[in-house]
């Protein structure tokens, strides 16, 4: 299927201060062997490159191990956005996108990428070949796996106080399975960006055990 590489020019306002970018992506679902399709290991020790057991179809190139494995690997997300503020081209900041935890302890900081994207069936994006995954914040937030089907990856940071232009790159293909993406700007605050998704979630969870336990008092 041929993808559309299309350039889109927007005009946003957001208020003073920092804007989290995120992509949001509906109706992918991230299916039990898809999920399944990585190697915990090797992503975190570098003598466990060859552990690639769990990460088949995309396991190896040539009988040489792809690093990172598997499906969620290969599916990176591609598209690129880019932010000017008149004629000054805004930095995306990459850094501390992923959590902490992912840094230090799951992937690994001597483990570097092996026949990504090189072999016949290419996916999404490239990794840098020279910096450990440890580095590598875009796979990070990536491979963590998202609980529902309509979900958010946070995409960068960039410091903004009027309005801007966004120009994007659509790479990823979505079509295939009738999906949709989405561009979020959100202000940043000393907790981040906004995510008021867990706060509907917990409530309507709420409200629904509330209400169970009504019914069962009043008929049981």
């Amino acid at each position: 299927m041929v993808i559309p590489v299309l350039v889109f020019v927007g005009i946003t306002s957001i208020p003073i201060g920092l804007a989290c970018i995120a992509a949001s992506t509906k109706t992918m679902y991230w299916k039990h062997r898809y999920v399944k399709s990585r190697s915990d290991a090797q992503l975190r020790n570098p003598k466990k490159v060859r552990d690639t057991r769990t990460c088949k179809p995309e396991a190896t190139a040539d009988g040489s191990p792809i690093v990172p494995c598997g499906l969620v690997a290969l599916s990176l997300f591609n598209d690129t956005y880019s932010f000017t503020r008149g004629d000054e081209t805004l930095t995306v900041s990459k850094q501390g996108i992923s959590w902490r935890s992912e840094r230090e302890h799951i992937f690994g900081k001597r483990v570097y990428p092996r026949n990504f994207q090189n072999v016949t069936l290419i996916g999404g994006g490239k990794l840098d070949p020279s910096k450990p995954l440890s580095k590598q914040e875009d796979l990070m937030v990536w491979m963590r796996a998202a609980a529902l089907p309509a979900f958010r990856k946070l995409y960068g940071r960039i410091e903004a106080d009027e309005l801007i232009t966004v120009t994007m790159r659509n790479n990823y293909n979505t079509y295939s399975f009738g999906g949709k993406k989405t561009l979020v700007l959100s202000t940043a605050g000393v907790l981040g960006g906004k995510n008021s998704f867990i706060g509907f979630s917990s409530t309507r969870n709420s409200n629904s055990s509330f209400l169970r336990r009504e019914i069962e008092c009043l008929f049981f």
